[in-house]
């Protein structure tokens, strides 16, 4: 690992097999009281090749390559099929604890298989149901059922090399919609009771929707009653945006200006109370190029601003609107070219000034910055030096529009980068979230929340938080009066979650449509149009995208 540290750009593919085609298995389960026959017909006049891939799931919704046996002693890495018939393969349901997964069957095209489920529950009739192999989609479509002691489960698989964060809808016979997010890891599965995992289904029944914006998820649906007997429950494999839409609660909304700064991640973005508007400078390219451009968004296009003094380029700043002093801050930040940095920079609407205090922070990049409106200071933390050879920071300092000054409270977070904190002016406290921790070899992404509150830093104990991550957006949401954060990464895993802080608690919300997965995105909220804006990131998608919270 260089100074240059880690940018990751991933691609987002879902791999098949040129000449053939994928099938998912969803719901393989083996041992306990349970045997899983997967019958494999061949429709056409010709021989068919094939060949099975099984994953168990270990913990945490993740799975690892599944060595699964079967009763026929066959090989299942490379089959052949004679041309009209049908091949059973029987795990062997003898094992005391049950175990499952899923699978995949790469094959030619005219290839359908489907698993038997069987039950044999001592003292009961054996009991059976089916789940149909198929090809992922985007959307699933699962009528279900909760009422009269009926249940439905189901069985979720991610069969894509990246995480994803699915979108789950429901309405109710009665007409109510809900909704609920799913978090499943690359390759991950995830079996459940409906009414468990989505308590708004209880005791009702209506139509279930399954939704992701990039990649594809496959399913299977089972229908429980009283006595433990199943039946196979419908399900459909659709394509497009979600169908069910209506309910409570806010959304995300993306916009298409006819002009933008283009792909950029760990740009740094603020809102210009003075000039209403939102301002957006450098960041990384996808060309792993640093450009010192600075634009401009009035609320439906961004507009390129040709200063005469800019800044060198750079990624990675931490930036913010100094309300008292009416103009944007930015500080640090390091480039390509293996500078790291520690100039500050202030914004008067036309033209960038650089400041030179007697004192300030030394070079770092990804600290996390905001401004103190209680106490009209500016509030940095952390960062990186971008070498591995030095430790994290966790040094606390404030600038007061002529100089920095560092501060030494009596309690600290630990040293820490790619962490997001913004400003709770209801609550007149900082809020820093997450970041990376620890050392070089042993860094981890860690889900604590700190408060500042001019003085020190308390730690909050949310009883409830987002996964631990790095580069999270998260700006001050006007509208809801709490922090809205949004996405980041800890790798390989990148979300596109939203949470909200109320001071006390983290709540995941639910929102019908979400931007890609990313890290490194720019957010702000912009109080003259009363939304919150995110801008570009790392990851997936365009990585020129603008997007509005809540939906105009």
């Amino acid at each position: 690992m260089t100074k240059i540290g880690w940018v990751v750009l991933f691609l987002c593919l879902y791999s098949a097999a040129a000449s053939g085609q994928a099938l998912i298995i969803p719901h393989i389960v083996d041992g306990g009281v349970w045997q899983t026959a997967i019958v494999v017909t061949n429709t056409t006049a010709n021989t068919a090749h094939l060949g099975f891939s099984f994953f168990m799931e270990t913990s945490g919704n993740a799975t690892q390559p599944w060595n699964l046996t079967f009763l026929e002693g066959t090989s299942t890495q490379s089959m052949t099929i004679p041309a009209g018939s049908t091949i059973f393969l029987h795990t062997p349901g003898t094992g005391t604890t049950t175990t499952q997964g899923w699978g995949q069957l790469i094959t030619d095209s005219g290839i359908v298989a489907y698993a038997i489920f069987t039950s044999r529950a001592p003292g009961a009739p054996a009991q059976q149901g089916t789940g149909a192999a198929g090809t992922p989609a985007n959307r699933i479509l699962v009528p279900f059922d909760n009422t009269s002691g009926i249940v439905a489960a189901i069985a979720i698989v991610n069969a894509t090399s990246l995480p994803e964060t699915i979108s789950a809808s429901f309405r109710t016979s009665e007409g109510t919609v809900s909704r609920g997010t799913l978090n499943i890891p690359a390759n991950g599965h995830m079996a459940f009771v409906l009414q468990l995992q989505f308590a708004a289904t209880a005791g009702q029944s209506g139509l279930a929707e399954f939704y992701t914006n990039i990649g594809t998820i496959s399913a299977v649906a089972l229908s429980f009653n009283v006595s433990g007997a199943f039946s196979s429950a419908p399900i459909y494999f659709e394509s497009g945006p979600p169908i069910i839409t209506g309910g409570s609660g806010p959304t995300w909304t993306r916009k298409f200006p006819t002009a933008d700064p283009g792909f950029r991640g760990f740009a740094a973005m603020a809102y210009d109370e003075g000039r209403h508007e939102v301002l957006l400078f450098g960041g990384q390219t996808s060309d792993f190029s640093n450009p010192n451009d600075t634009w401009v968004w009035d609320g439906s296009n961004w507009t390129r601003k040709l200063p005469n003094t800019s800044p060198i380029g750079r990624m990675a700043p931490a930036m913010v609107y100094d309300k008292a002093r009416g103009q944007i801050v930015m500080f640090g930040g390091w480039n390509f070219s293996g500078q790291v940095l520690n100039d500050t920079w202030v914004w008067d609407g036309s033209n960038w000034t650089q400041k030179f205090p007697a004192t300030k922070p030394s070079i770092r990049a990804w600290a996390a910055m905001t401004y103190d409106a209680a106490r009209q200071q500016t509030v940095l933390f952390g960062g990186s030096p971008v070498d591995v050879s030095l430790p994290l920071m966790n040094d606390t300092w404030v600038w007061d529009g002529s100089n920095w000054t560092q501060k030494f409270p009596t309690t600290v977070p630990a040293p820490r980068a790619f962490a997001s904190m913004i400003f709770d002016p209801l609550r007149s406290q900082a809020v820093l979230f997450g970041g990376r921790i620890g050392v070089f070899q042993n860094y981890q992404a860690t889900n604590e929340t700190w408060l500042w509150d001019g003085t020190t830093w308390l730690q909050a104990s949310p009883a409830t938080s987002p996964y631990p991550r790095e580069s999270p957006g998260m700006a001050w949401d006007g509208v809801a009066g709490q922090a809205l954060l949004f996405g980041g990464i800890n790798s390989p895993d990148a979300y596109n979650d939203s949470w909200q802080w109320n001071g006390v608690n983290w709540t995941l919300l639910s929102p019908a449509i979400s931007p890609y997965l990313k890290f490194g995105h720019a957010m702000t909220y912009d109080s003259g149009y009363q939304r919150v804006v995110l801008y570009g990131g790392n990851c997936c998608g365009p990585g020129n995208d603008t997007w509005l919270w809540p939906q105009p």
